[in-house]
């Protein structure tokens, strides 16, 4: 009775009976279905987690001394070794300075000791062909026309003269190593607004900027002769101006800056003395008027040759 019952009703409102021992079957299945797929995803979590503590337990700590890194090609020691690590898979941290803590499995460290190795070797060989190394010092003078510096000659100022030493930077560079300078100094201008909406108010957020003006400088140095050396100079000069204006927004009336740069190249070869007087490089068309110069000049003197080194361990 309770079934005719059930298919009276079903047919009325056009559902579709399922025998309950069909609906429990498709239930169980479903639910087994799941458990084997937790329990799956369970076991390969669990391989992952044992061959990740297979591979740390065949790692191994060994400290390595990089000063080799730093020395060479004169690149900084964190961009050597950025490459290094691009080329050896390996967890490192530092010690001191110039030596890391490495841990890798042994054959990894391998390779890095070979590499490592290697630098030293290249290393070495070029110390121990004991290049010279030389102090020069840069002047970049702003002058006027009628002082006539002509390039390759000394250039020597007195009281009288119109002339502004605009900066005097020093460095010291080898034969087989190049080296920049930079002077520069920066200004901050607002370059515009962000709106900031409330409930009650929109007010506005500066967006701040900064510009810079200064000096690279880029010089490389080969012997001439006992008493003098060529010097390959090459710079670039910048000039920065913030114009002060101003931007309505709205009801608001608020300041902003522009920024006006000019810029200048200057690049020359010559053949200085050792002395501590300044000889012209290069001369070219000032910042301010058609009338000013300016002038680069820079003088040199030996440091001395490099020291011969020997190789150091770099692991233990």
């Amino acid at each position: 009775m309770l079934n005719r019952t059930l298919a009276v009703s079903a047919l009325l409102t056009g559902a579709v009976l399922v025998p309950p021992s069909i609906a429990v079957g498709q239930t169980t299945n479903a639910r087994e279905e799941s458990e084997a797929r937790m329990e799956a995803a369970r076991l390969r979590s669990a391989e992952m987690m044992m061959a990740a503590e297979i591979e740390r337990a065949s790692r191994e700590i060994r400290v390595y001394d990089l000063s080799a890194l730093a020395e060479s090609a004169g690149a900084p020691l964190s961009v050597r070794f950025a490459q290094l690590h691009s080329v050896v898979e390996m967890d490192f941290s530092p010690v001191t300075e110039t030596t890391y803590a490495v841990r890798a499995v042994a054959g990894e460290h391998d390779r890095l000791q070979t590499l490592l190795e290697s630098i030293e070797t290249e290393r070495v060989r070029v110390f121990d062909e004991e290049a010279a190394t030389f102090a020069i010092r840069f002047f970049l003078y702003s002058a006027d026309q009628s002082l006539n510096p002509i390039v390759g000659q000394p250039f020597t100022v007195s009281d009288d003269d119109d002339v502004e030493l605009l900066t005097t930077p020093q460095v010291t560079l080898s034969e087989e190593t190049p080296a920049m300078v930079q002077v520069a100094t920066s200004e901050t201008y607002i370059a515009g607004y962000q709106p900031v909406v409330s409930d009650s108010a929109v007010g506005y957020q500066p967006n701040v900027e900064r510009i810079e003006s200064g000096i690279i400088l880029q010089a490389a140095i080969e012997m001439a002769d006992d008493d003098r050396a060529s010097v390959e100079l090459r710079a670039e000069i910048s000039e920065a101006e913030i114009v002060e204006q101003t931007l309505k927004l709205g009801d608001a009336t608020l300041p902003i800056g522009l920024p006006k740069t000019d810029g200048r190249e200057m690049e020359g070869r010559v053949t200085l003395p050792f002395s501590d007087t300044p000889v012209v490089i290069s001369v070219v068309q000032g910042l301010y008027t058609e009338s000013d110069l300016l002038i680069l000049a820079a003088w040199i003197q030996p440091v001395g040759p490099a020291p011969a080194r020997t190789p150091r361990p770099v692991a233990r």
